[in-house]
């Protein structure tokens, strides 16, 4: 069972990442997949359609593994039960803005326009902070060139001496809420409080509700709480592999 406030920020997310890559349906699945994508789970992701209902059984374990193995893919299905903690590749929790947001100073905080060589920069940035490869970097950067085509999207930066430092990008939902991703800083960067900035920054400009989601535990338990951001729960990205043999049909 997902909890009601935390599956509204799955719904939400979903219309941002049908515009990214390619969705079907299978059951009671929603799967998304990016071709030549394969580096992050989210990526390559299977949400279920139904709250009370959320994992597969042995059939559509199997349809579904068949799937994304044909593609030469891993899919992930996102699972809120903690016991799957040990067989997941990646966590997230997700915040919504609910009271106040520490405001930042103006001065240091630029935003982004839709030029390629912006959209350059901003990748740079992601692929030092998180250490992708240059496949993955150059699918993420096609991605992110979508911003170009909805005018309330925007990436946010902060700039040292015409460097990119940290930035983050902000997507709105198809209700029209907010969702903050990509949040990052270069690692001789980091501990100097600019996440905090770039949160503060983005959050007072964007339309609320404003939803993120963080892998980071710094950031889940000191910076978002202090910020008015409030826990709705933790996913699991889990290989639909480990469901294969394991759930009942």
């Amino acid at each position: 069972m997902i909890s009601p406030s935390l599956y509204k920020a799955f719904l939400e997310e979903q219309t941002i990442f049908q515009h990214f890559g390619k969705n079907s349906r299978l059951g009671n699945f929603n799967f998304f997949y990016s071709p030549g994508a394969n580096q992050i789970p989210h990526w390559n992701l299977i949400y279920p359609l139904d709250s009370s209902n959320p994992l597969p059984n042995q059939n559509e374990a199997i349809q579904l593994n068949d799937f994304y193995k044909m593609n030469l893919l891993d899919g992930h299905i996102l699972v809120t039960d903690p016991k799957f903690r040990d067989t997941a590749s990646e966590e997230s929790e997700y915040f919504k803005l609910e009271n106040f947001v520490i405001r930042s100073s103006d001065s240091a905080i630029e935003e982004m326009t839709h030029r390629e060589n912006d959209l350059e920069g901003f990748c740079n940035l992601i692929q030092i902070a998180f250490s992708l490869n240059d496949i993955t970097t150059a699918y993420f950067k096609e991605k992110m060139s979508i911003l170009k085509q909805n005018v309330n999207s925007r990436f946010y930066i902060i700039s040292v001496k015409s460097r990119i430092v940290g930035g983050c990008s902000v997507f709105q939902t198809s209700s029209g809420a907010s969702f903050i991703f990509n949040v990052a800083t270069l690692p001789e960067m980091q501990g100097k409080g600019i996440a905090k900035d770039i949160i503060g920054y983005a959050a007072n400009r964007s339309p609320k509700p404003v939803y993120i989601y963080s892998h980071n535990s710094i950031m889940r338990e000191s910076i978002l709480p202090k910020m008015g951001f409030c826990s709705l729960g933790t996913m699991w990205c889990v290989p639909i592999q480990s469901f294969l043999g394991v759930v009942d049909g």
